[in-house]
């Protein structure tokens, strides 16, 4: 049943998926909870995707086409300005949605007013694969610095909240809005995980993070450093080098090296205890771990050599 203002708008953007767009859009028309819209934009898809979408009658679908192919993220944007529904469920149109996840999320929203985005585990279709995240709001607001922590197509977010913080995602950013978008939320509102799998996770070799990784690389790279205002810092080129270093692990050749980093890390500690914008122990936790993964591949490497 959909009512006049539906209490879910679930928003679907979807490009050249016929074979697997008829199962995505089912799971969600299976859903146990009945009182949504359907908003999927087709972003001007190539093959027979559209004509499939078409063919489905149901009343709860609202589908639009656009004239011409201008990314996941814009579309996206466009299903939210139409969105009339309490809460906007994401979903991808390679993926599947379990009968009760818009249920489970619904009801775990309105008992969590505070929360302004939830998403859940997933499991990776044809394995056994689950794939969890972190359900502490802290923990994620300070893992955010270095990599996602959300599977976007679980994402169930509070409409309101997205007006009220101007939120949306930078379409700019083609192939990894969903990382900023992400980063951006958290820093205005509690977010969190479900560990529960809602949904399963489709991998292909036609999806943005197998087939755009390198412009996604690089996104995320600018994203990472624009979250260093949190720390109210405007960085050099040679301190976000280092910064990137960092949250992604580099690999070091030389104690040198990994002092710099060492020291990186500790002046950002210092600079949040004036900004306190980050969990003060979370962050020192978040910088001991990557400093120790990063040490430990040095270790390893200097051994090797030692027997080469």
């Amino acid at each position: 049943m959909i009512t006049s203002k539906p209490k879910v708008s679930v928003v679907m953007p979807v490009f050249n998926r016929e074979k697997f767009v008829a199962d995505a859009v089912k799971s969600i028309l299976n859903q146990s909870f009945t009182d949504f819209e359907f908003i999927i934009i087709d972003d001007c898809s190539a093959d027979e995707t559209f004509k499939i979408l078409n063919s489905i009658n149901d009343q709860r679908i609202k589908l639009l086409k656009l004239n011409e192919n201008r990314g996941n993220y814009y579309a996206r944007n466009i299903g939210m300005e139409l969105a009339k529904g309490k809460y906007i469920c994401v979903m991808d149109s390679d993926d599947i949605a379990l009968p009760n996840r818009i249920h489970i999320q619904y009801d775990f929203m309105e008992k969590n007013r505070q929360i302004g985005i939830c998403g859940s585990y997933v499991k990776v279709i044809g394995s056994d694969e689950i794939i969890t995240a972190p359900t502490d709001y802290d923990e994620i607001k300070v893992w955010s610095l270095s990599n996602i922590m959300f599977r976007h197509p679980t994402v169930f977010i509070r409409a309101d909240f997205l007006n009220k913080y101007n939120l949306r995602y930078n379409d700019s950013f083609r192939y990894a809005a969903d990382y900023d978008f992400l980063v951006k939320a958290a820093n205005f509102f509690p977010v969190t995980n479900i560990d529960k799998v809602l949904l399963e996770y489709r991998k292909h070799p036609d999806q943005i993070s197998s087939a755009k990784r390198k412009e996604q690389t690089e996104i995320a790279y600018l994203v990472m450093l624009s979250q260093l205002e949190y720390f109210k810092l405007e960085a050099t080129e040679q301190e976000k080098s280092i910064h990137l270093a960092l949250m992604n692990r580099y690999p070091v050749n030389s104690d040198f090296e990994f002092n710099k980093l060492k020291s990186w890390a500790n002046f950002l500690l210092r600079k949040n205890t004036v900004t306190n914008h980050y969990q003060p122990v979370h962050l020192a936790w978040f910088f001991k771990s990557l400093l120790k993964n990063i040490f430990r591949t040095y270790e390893l490497k200097l051994l090797k050599n030692k027997h080469l």
